[in-house]
């Protein structure tokens, strides 16, 4: 009651009307992912020791997006890597996002299709999760 006063009183002095507050914006997600519903990451041995880590056979680059290409923005993004025994990703996890989330999806989105020698423990195959940080930079 009293603000509609006091806004009444402004308008007809011929103040504009005083902007409404901005809402906060939503919470992002701590760590976005990406999933298949056959991956139980508790049975994902953690690179090191004796698990030997994936080589990547295939990779696919993520496209930099026209906005951060346009003001030459360079970034990293820290990813967990979820590999299955067969060389194939299971789930990819963001651990450190990109400069305003821009690079997180099409990051995401690439190495969802890479491929890998699977990690190995005692020369056999294992799931396994490791970390990967990808880059973005214009030379």
């Amino acid at each position: 009651m009293v603000r509609r006063i006091a806004v009444a009183l402004l308008l007809s002095l011929g103040c504009k009307e005083p902007a409404q507050p901005t809402p906060p914006p939503a919470p992002r997600p701590a760590a976005a992912a990406t999933r298949t519903d056959d991956c139980d990451e508790k049975k994902f041995a953690r690179v090191g020791g004796d698990v030997k880590p994936p080589v990547v056979k295939h990779r696919v680059p993520p496209a930099y997006p026209k906005t951060a290409r346009r003001i030459r923005v360079d970034t990293r993004i820290v990813l967990d890597v979820f590999v299955r025994s067969d060389g194939t990703v299971c789930t990819v996890k963001i651990v450190q996002a990109s400069w305003q989330y821009v690079f997180d999806e099409p990051t995401v989105n690439a190495v969802r299709q890479w491929t890998f020698e699977p990690a190995t423990r005692n020369g056999k195959p294992v799931d396994c999760v490791f970390p990967l940080t990808v880059r973005f930079g214009l030379q």
